[in-house]
């Protein structure tokens, strides 16, 4: 299954989903379709980690050369109920702010390829719910859009004044870690009436959990790391949004909300609308065993961060207009400084130098590149970051170069250096060439919010070929 198959298979179960009400039924033999394994493995095969192994120190390198065998006893224990998820790895990453860390989970090759087959199958589903003010980790949703539909809102046309002055930025506090399963599979059982799926998800839940309490023992806690975290984190915040929609039309939208995954903004009229908002963003968290973190203040906007920028009000002299914006702060500049270096580290153990592909390098590179451009370029600092970010990613790609060919620098200039329109220059491998952020047009934020991939294939209505297990459309009892 390629990747046009994989969202031709979503596509078939967006389209099945909108035939039938909730609670949705028959969702396992679905997810036993082998060409949908067959798409997990592909999509963990190309991750990043492929070859970082958990604790049965398997690698996608290792099992590649019997991935047929190893992919078929792997479907062969699920569909028989005999799987086990394995223990989680779990690693202490420390964050910028502070001596505080966090766990990152690494699971094992085969972990990752079931909660990927998961995500594939359960993405359709939760999307058709989510709302339209939640932007983290969803397909066709990005940082760039939930700042762009920020602006949007407070900006109010043909007028000199903010529509909403004020703002407070909050987050749950150790969201991941703290998401109860009891809660999550009470939503989940109200979606989804698939006995031996619900199991299935339980299992995949315990296997990272916590036990909490003394009377009464809570199951808690998301690996942060797995593919299905971030979907499940959505999914169990998503009644947040839904209450907080209906607490806003009560107040006559004078506040509104905006989420991208734990990251919640409130923008209000007055500092005491948003001081109602938090009260009742509170009491919703709450009702999930949550809490915001402590650093809570209403601001005026232009002096509020979200998301890595502080927003701010500039004002034109020349036709007397007050426009609204953001500028990415020297943290979040730091940070990306910091991940292309990570990112253009030669080859080492966990990387076998032999079959490196320079190419594909850039391609990634390239791929991190395009998302980052789409935040920036309506920074009002936009062209002093892309000049820092372009010296230090020529730097670094030059340095890999030269590592990975062996070669002196006069040869290496000569034959993978190449310059560009307007004095700019780059590297460039086997067709593929290094993006130069400071030479690419500015644009302007237009259609950041896309729908889902299988979303934009209406019109290929024509099913996938499932295995006979499979050919059942959701809401209808097998035969």
């Amino acid at each position: 299954m390629n990747q046009s198959d994989q969202i031709q298979f979503q596509w078939d179960i967006s389209r099945s989903i909108r035939k039938n009400p909730p609670p949705y039924k028959d969702l396992m033999p679905f997810f036993l379709d082998k060409k949908l394994w067959e798409a997990a493995w592909k999509k963990v095969r190309q991750a990043e980690g492929a070859n970082t192994p958990g604790v049965d120190g398997e690698t996608c390198h290792g099992i590649s050369s019997r991935v047929h065998q190893w992919l078929g006893s792997l479907h062969h224990q699920v569909s028989q109920g005999k799987y086990t998820p394995q223990n989680v790895l779990k690693i202490a990453i420390p964050k910028s702010s502070g001596n505080v860390s966090r766990q990152i989970g690494i699971l094992t090759i085969k972990d990752r390829v079931v909660q990927t087959a998961l995500k594939f199958l359960l993405e359709p589903i939760f999307e058709s719910r989510f709302h339209q003010s939640s932007f983290g980790f969803r397909p066709g949703r990005s940082v760039a859009a939930a700042l762009n539909a920020v602006c949007r809102t407070v900006t109010e046309e043909q007028s000199n004044e903010l529509t909403y002055p004020y703002a407070v930025h909050l987050d749950v506090a150790n969201c991941f870690p703290t998401i109860d399963h009891t809660v999550l599979l009470h939503q989940f059982s109200l979606l989804v009436a698939d006995a031996e799926l619900t199991g299935f998800l339980q299992r995949m839940l315990d296997a990272g959990a916590t036990k909490t309490g003394f009377l009464y023992r809570r199951s808690i806690g998301l690996v942060q790391g797995g593919a299905l975290s971030p979907l499940l984190c959505n999914f169990y915040l998503h009644g947040i949004d839904e209450a907080m929609e209906v607490f806003c039309k009560n107040h006559f939208w004078n506040l509104q909300m905006f989420r991208y995954a734990d990251d919640i903004l409130l923008v209000g009229k007055t500092p005491q609308i948003l001081e109602n908002g938090i009260r009742q963003i509170k009491q919703l968290l709450k009702e999930r065993h949550q809490k915001l973190g402590n650093d809570i203040s209403v601001c005026p906007i232009e002096n509020c961060n979200w998301l890595g920028v502080r927003f701010q009000t500039y004002s034109n002299p020349w036709n007397q207009t007050v426009s609204f914006g953001y500028i990415l702060q020297e943290d979040k500049v730091r940070k990306m400084l910091s991940e292309i270096t990570d990112m253009t580290m030669p080859p080492s153990d966990r990387i076998d130098s032999a079959t490196f592909d320079l190419g594909q390098w850039i391609v990634s590179i390239n791929r991190r590149l395009n998302e980052w451009y789409n935040t920036i370029v309506f920074a009002k600092n936009a062209t002093e970051i892309f000049e820092t970010l372009d010296n230090h990613i020529s730097e670094r790609v030059g340095f890999l170069f030269k590592s990975v060919l062996k070669i002196r620098n006069k040869e290496l200039f000569q034959k993978y250096r190449i310059k560009l329109p307007r004095g700019f220059s780059t590297w460039e491998i086997n067709g593929n060439r290094l993006k130069v952020l400071s030479s690419l047009p500015p644009k302007r934020p237009v259609g950041l919010v896309h729908s889902p991939p299988w979303e934009q294939n209406k019109k290929k209505t024509t099913p996938l070929p499932f295995s006979k297990t499979s050919v059942i459309t959701i809401g209808r009892k097998a035969k």
